[in-house]
């Protein structure tokens, strides 16, 4: 797995990129074992610039992007919050792949059910879908 951390208007240290990294990366690991995915990790500032913002977008092949987007005082705890939530939203979508692969569905096709999932609404969790799988 590809992870690349970026920064936007915000100077991210060694220390929470490397936090991050190994937060994100180990939970989507023990999920999504394989190597062909990419994840970019992107750091910024809320509008107010009070709270920083993680968002991370997972590239998951032949399937939807899937991103999930955390904001806290704490750029560390937004990590935490992220990583929680991405790996939610992954599991969820092996479940539903491996269950749409049994029934015949393409996978481009599956939606998830963000607020039974984390109670999140769906603009807060984004999905692309990939052109190439539809």
């Amino acid at each position: 797995m590809e992870l690349k951390i970026h920064a936007r208007q915000l100077d991210i240290g060694d220390s929470l990129r490397a936090y991050a990294e190994r937060h994100i990366g180990e939970s989507l690991a023990n999920i999504y074992r394989r190597r062909s995915a990419n994840v970019d990790i992107e750091f910024s500032r809320d509008a107010r610039g009070r709270e920083k913002v993680c968002k991370v977008t997972v590239f998951v092949p032949r399937g939807k992007t899937l991103v999930a987007t955390a904001q806290d005082a704490n750029p560390y705890a937004a990590v935490d919050l992220v990583a929680e939530k991405i790996s939610r939203e992954l599991r969820q979508y092996k479940e539903k792949r491996a269950d749409a692969e049994r029934q015949g569905v393409s996978p481009s096709q599956l939606e998830i059910d963000h607020e039974a999932l984390h109670g999140t609404r769906e603009d807060e969790v984004e999905y692309v879908f990939d052109d190439a799988a539809v």
